[in-house]
């Protein structure tokens, strides 16, 4: 069964868009994040990039609540991915990106996933698998065509204007979602690690898609420089009736706000 919580979503958000004409980061690198829930701490995320041995990007996401918030709705999230790039480069660089594979695995107490998706870019299919009901769906992709966090990184080499918009495919389980990336202004932002001038992002999805993914509106803040950092987003998300949040939760809560905020950069 595919998972509806929010921790998912706190490691799928900031993992998919950075602006820029040019990408300056250095591999490996790593994102430590603070997660909140309606203000409150909730939990912390990672996302970081490596170099594999076969010269290939391997992608990994953690996500982790806190020890109160594990008592009412624990959650361990861990994402991970693999990515061929056209050439041998210790920076990204405007490189053509493409997804390779991908799991998502979610333990929890209310919650368990575990996912993978397979990418054959010559024929232009992906194949995801659902290995705790044994469901597979098969779908025929485009270019640009990935998983969220192959996706990430292919943004990261592509030009990014305020005012424009870009569109990409995602596979997302039983679901091929076109998301539309609008960059809506510049903005400060304060962090743990200091202030940043931001681009403002607003991602669309369509279909809507199934989840709490899809649901409600999303904000990420990524700075305006070559190293194209997510320091923030925030997440508003509407709680449905069916959801199998815990009963106190979804007595009290009729939406409830996500964030992350940039905490170390390594």
């Amino acid at each position: 069964m595919r998972s509806t919580c929010t921790t998912p979503i706190i490691v799928l958000i900031f993992l998919v868009l950075l602006p820029g004409l040019s990408f300056a980061i250095t591999i490996p690198e790593e994102l430590q994040y603070e997660l909140t829930w309606n203000n409150v701490k909730m939990g912390d995320a990672s996302l970081a990039v490596k170099e594999a041995s076969d010269r290939s990007l391997s992608i990994t996401a953690t996500g982790n609540t806190a020890e109160w918030f594990s008592k009412l709705f624990e959650i361990k999230a861990n994402v991970s991915a693999k990515a061929t790039r056209e050439r041998d480069d210790k920076y990204m660089g405007n490189m053509k990106i493409e997804p390779s594979n991908y799991r998502f695995i979610i333990n929890g107490v209310h919650f368990t996933t575990d996912e993978s998706i397979f990418f054959n870019i010559k024929k232009k299919t992906a194949s995801d698998t659902n290995h705790l009901t044994g469901a597979r769906n098969n779908f025929k992709i485009g270019y640009p065509a990935f998983d969220v966090l192959t996706c990430f990184y292919y943004l990261r080499t592509v030009p990014v204007i305020v005012g424009k918009s870009i569109r990409v495919d995602i596979v997302d389980g039983n679901q091929l979602i076109h998301v539309d990336f609008h960059v809506l202004r510049k903005e400060t932002v304060k962090t743990p690690v200091g202030s940043f001038n931001t681009v403002v992002v607003e991602p669309k999805f369509n279909p809507s898609g199934s989840g709490l993914l899809y649901l409600g509106k999303t904000t990420l803040w990524i700075t305006d420089d070559q190293k194209k950092i997510p320091v923030a987003f925030q997440k508003e998300v509407p709680i449905p009736k069916e959801s199998r949040l815990p009963g106190v939760l979804k007595k009290n809560l009729s939406s409830t706000t996500v964030k992350a905020v940039l905490t170390s950069i390594r």
